[in-house]
């Protein structure tokens, strides 16, 4: 078991670090004006601080994580998974919140959004809803997924330093009642996005709407619509993979990230994981007992055929990857009943690793006290998957981690984590540089040979 301890600086490298200075950054009340960028900074270490119980081996390559202590939130929404496109920018799905932006647009009817509403009439004096929002002035334009119009936000991102960039919002589009985005990917030219019934236990899949010209304003609010740039592939009912159920393995799938315009993929197949269930298991949003793997051709024909994947189905007495066209002969490449949730893994060029994050909230839990966030690591993209780090607490609630391909340093021991913050802790955040936002935290991953010299 990991024997590896590090030292929580928390409480002394973060003492000289004054708390963002953003007018507005606790909560969903962030402010995309400000991104919440902290001119003082230190790095800090996180406890690494695994239960006796854990049924995994320690990396001996990659020893744990460190925080330099920079960050930037940006928006007051959540579900962000920045995936590379071949025009340099960056683009992601979005929701449960609000973008600022100076588009013309109706006045929003969220109350949800009222904080928002109301910071505004506040700071600007204005003291009444106009009928129309003019281009040029700045105003919150919301999304949610579960509160009418149930609709999943798709933007831009601009910039090349994640202390600085731009998200600019391109709409939203109808989904279907809380059938939230999930997998959030680029592809030989082509972005998906894939959604799913977020407050089910063991829900469904539901498919995919897809795009080859995307980089455009696009808001449809009624069901069954029909647009210039995205083809919707799914209805609301869609269940992409019916046969898939005690265990439902792939009712939350995330696009695993492979370099700009997934050109890192090792077959330039799109791979999906998924935090599924295990026989008399669990999953929801946030929660499941294994990740299971996909993979698909990266034509739209294929990707919303449910018949065109291939599932990995175990490895066999030479340790060689097996692949099978039935989802129900899926097997983990990672399990820990009632331990692990929601998922992401990065390619990582430098060093050749697979990075894999995955975070479990509290909330509405019976198994774990705490929340987690949990990194781990491996040469293959089917495993054996070896522990990293485990953090508990940090954020104090993190959840829907990925490390987007645009900010890994080219050695791969250097890189950005992308996570949404305290959606429903109302704790103060810790670190301090956390907020229910496009949350970057720029990390560093520690060897054992670093370990030696510290």
């Amino acid at each position: 078991m990991k024997t590896t301890v590090f030292v929580t600086l928390l409480s002394t490298s973060l003492l000289d670090a004054a708390p963002d200075d953003a007018k507005w950054s606790i909560g969903r009340e962030g402010d995309a004006l400000s991104p919440a960028i902290s001119a003082v900074y230190k790095p800090y270490d996180w406890e690494d601080s695994p239960p006796a119980s854990i049924p995994h081996e320690p990396s001996k390559e990659i020893t744990g994580i460190r925080f330099t202590g920079r960050y930037a939130n940006y928006t007051g929404a959540d579900t962000f998974y920045p995936m590379w496109a071949k025009d340099g920018n960056q683009y992601s799905t979005w929701t449960d919140g609000y973008f600022w932006t100076d588009r013309e647009i109706e006045p929003y009817s969220c109350p949800h959004c009222k904080k928002a509403w109301d910071h505004l009439t506040k700071n600007t004096g204005v003291d009444s809803i106009p009928n129309k929002w003019k281009k040029g002035t700045m105003k919150p334009y919301h999304c949610h997924s579960n509160v009418q119009p149930f609709s999943i936000g798709q933007c831009g991102i601009t910039g090349d330093s994640p202390l600085d960039l731009k998200f600019t919002a391109l709409g939203k589009m109808y989904s279907g009642s809380s059938l939230y985005p999930c997998v959030n990917v680029i592809a030989n030219g082509t972005y998906f996005i894939g959604s799913y019934s977020a407050f089910d236990n063991g829900g469904r899949f539901n498919g995919f709407r897809y795009s080859k010209d995307w980089n455009h304003w696009a808001e449809e609010l009624k069901p069954n619509w029909k647009n210039p740039y995205w083809t919707d592939a799914r209805d609301e009912k869609t269940d992409f993979w019916p046969a898939d159920k005690n265990p439902r393995r792939f009712n939350v799938p995330h696009a695993v990230v492979m370099g700009q315009d997934n050109k890192l993929s090792p077959d330039g197949k799109i791979y999906l994981t998924a935090h599924g269930e295990v026989q008399n298991g669990t999953s929801n949003w946030d929660k499941g007992d294994a990740i299971y793997l996909s993979r698909v051709d990266p034509e739209p024909e294929k990707v919303t055929n449910p018949a065109s994947y291939e599932f990995f189905a175990g490895h066999d007495e030479k340790g060689i990857a097996k692949w099978s066209g039935s989802v129900t002969a899926a097997q983990p490449i990672l399990e820990w009943k009632n331990h692990l949730g929601s998922e992401s893994i990065t390619y990582l060029p430098g060093i050749r690793k697979y990075l894999l994050m995955t975070a479990r909230l509290k909330e509405s839990e019976k198994n774990l006290p705490y929340n987690v966030l949990i990194f781990y690591e491996a040469d293959s993209i089917t495993g054996p998957y070896r522990m990293v780090h485990y953090l508990r607490d940090w954020g104090p609630q993190a959840y829907f981690p990925n490390v987007p391909a645009k900010f890994v340093s080219a050695d791969g021991k250097t890189m950005w984590l992308c996570v949404a913050c305290n959606y429903s802790d109302k704790t103060a955040p810790n670190p301090f540089q956390c907020r229910y936002a496009a949350s970057f935290h720029e990390i560093e991953l520690i060897s054992a040979k670093d370990l030696d010299h510290r």
